[in-house]
């Protein structure tokens, strides 16, 4: 994925692999973006080659996964220099007080992206200055608003360089409620953006809920989007958390340019009837066998789907190839869940839960039922963690 997700895959940058995956471009979601010496050292791995520098386990390179950590007005920083087992919990870097995150990704610039939800903006963060523990108003190369912008929520980078926000654009009150938005902005003026700057989208699409039903809801707009990611095909994904939905539209760049109403998604994969198996879809990983994984809040599941059985014919209501049980108990938040969810280097899925939960699982595709955690840490100190965006980054070991 470019959003941020997860590090390359092994398989990703191998010349057989298949390309069907969705997986990141170097982006952190197109996720964070890892370095170009270890993208070049994890194909060398693929095709048998040593292991060498700026591989995840060797100490000169630092390995970093970081989380929109709205409940700490921060992104939460995890690090390790060795084994990717071995993050540990850093550090919440303030974003200042009335910024509260809702997305982020690193750009094809190397800079950080991060929507400011309460603030109607995106804050452009030099990342290098957020590793080291700042991310004030000194380390924050510009701040881009929009006309109308209004909730920005989940953010991307499609293949081009475009920026996408996802835009509630309204109340939390149905009655008072206004269509989610796509905003795409233009790749050239997003990567000169400098200082205090107003964009114009270049395209706004708003996208349906109900597609191919005759429900009573096949009217309602999408109401929550938190969560963007393109794939290699650049192919749109996104989660509708209030409409407990994981939504694809193929090919959105072909849209017309300016307002597009009444979108329907390609794919739109929603709950069986009767059926809360997907409650509150925040998040999506994907792995590089073909696997998507779904973060939730409210449950303390992830649901695995075989992305080949997903197809481009509408709304679908597909069953999970298996449900991922967490250790995490909803007795104490009932909004607890493996609610961010992504992928590192070695294939291991990470979750984390507003519980102040990090899990990682080490062969997921495997996994069905009750899982153990290889990785089953409390961070505490990290306050309350309900951010729903992963974005995996590394440096050089400082």
């Amino acid at each position: 994925m470019r959003n941020g997700q997860r590090l390359p895959q092994r398989s990703d940058v191998h010349p057989h692999a298949a390309t069907a995956t969705p997986t990141r471009r170097g982006t952190s979601v197109r996720l964070a973006a890892a370095t170009a010496s270890l993208v070049l050292t994890l194909a060398l791995a693929a095709c048998g080659g040593p292991a060498g520098p700026g591989g995840p386990t060797d100490p000169s390179t630092t390995t970093y996964l970081l989380l929109d950590n709205a409940g700490q007005r921060s992104v939460s920083v995890m690090s390790s220099a060795g084994a990717l087992a071995d993050l540990t919990f850093e550090a919440n870097v303030s974003l200042g007080d009335g910024v509260r995150p809702c997305g982020m990704a690193i750009g094809p610039s190397g800079r950080l992206f991060v929507t400011d939800f309460d603030g109607a903006r995106v804050l452009v963060i030099d990342l290098d200055g957020l590793l080291d523990g700042d991310a004030s108003s000194a380390a924050r190369v510009a701040t881009i608003t929009a006309p109308g912008l209004q909730e920005p929520c989940g953010l991307a980078f499609d293949a081009s360089g475009s920026l996408w926000i996802a835009d509630r654009r309204g109340s939390m009150l149905p009655d008072a409620f206004v269509a989610n938005q796509l905003l795409q902005f233009d790749a050239s003026a997003v990567a000169g953006a400098t200082g205090a700057v107003e964009l114009t989208p270049v395209r706004s699409i708003e996208p349906l809920h109900g597609t191919t039903d005759t429900g009573p809801d096949a009217l309602l707009e999408s109401r929550w989007i938190t969560w963007l990611g393109f794939d290699d095909d650049d192919r749109l994904w996104f989660t509708d958390v209030w409409q407990a939905s994981v939504n694809r539209i193929d090919a959105p760049g072909t849209l017309p340019l300016g307002l597009v109403t009444d979108v329907e998604p390609d794919m739109q994969l929603t709950n069986p009837p009767g059926s809360l198996i997907m409650r509150n879809p925040a998040s999506l990983a994907f792995d590089a066998t073909g696997n998507v994984y779904v973060g939730n809040v409210g449950d303390a599941r992830a649901l695995r789907f075989v992305v080949s059985r997903l197809p481009s014919d509408g709304r679908t209501t597909v069953e999970p190839d298996a449900i991922l049980t967490f250790p995490i108990s909803l007795a104490a938040s009932p909004i607890a869940g493996p609610r961010a969810v992504t992928l590192d280097a070695e294939g291991a899925l990470w979750a984390a839960g507003t519980n102040r939960g990090l899990y990682r699982v080490v062969a997921p595709a495997d996994e069905d039922g009750d899982v153990t955690p290889g990785v089953d840490t409390e961070w505490t100190s990290a306050g309350f963690t309900d951010g729903a965006t992963f974005v995996w980054t590394t440096r050089t070991t400082p």
